[in-house]
């Protein structure tokens, strides 16, 4: 009896000795119907979205084929890293950092609507603010 192993994509068990088993050669149809499936579903906290163009150009070139990368995802995912790195003082000190920033620039904003400069597209300033 041949030895079976599990497929490392659909999870479908196939014969080891096999040099390219048969149920391997429909995981890539499997992964193309299942991206255009969810291609409409929220993809905003992914790495990689996927829309139906990119599953096909994924599906017909290989790997090989270019994808869009979720810059906002990665820089929040490059920053968990870095914070992973940090002692605990020093990630106290960068959340304190950023809260005074976050205070800072608040108070610019509203500074600038008070002497009537506005900046950042604010058009709403009412007749005695406007410039």
């Amino acid at each position: 009896m041949k030895e079976l192993v599990l497929c490392p994509r659909c999870g479908q068990p196939v014969m080891a000795s096999y040099p390219r088993p048969p149920s391997l050669r429909t995981c890539a149809r499997r992964r193309l119907a299942s991206e255009i499936q969810h291609a409409g579903d929220d993809q905003s906290r992914k790495l990689y979205p996927t829309d139906t163009a990119t599953a096909i150009m994924t599906f017909a070139v290989g790997t090989i084929a270019p994808r869009p990368v979720n810059q906002a995802v990665l820089n929040s995912r490059a920053d968990e890293a870095e914070r992973a790195k940090l002692d605990a003082p020093a990630r106290e000190a960068r959340r304190v950092f950023a809260e005074r920033q976050a205070i800072f620039e608040a108070a610019k904003k509203y500074a600038y609507v008070a002497i009537g400069y506005a900046r950042d597209g604010l058009t709403n300033l009412g007749a005695n603010l406007s410039p």
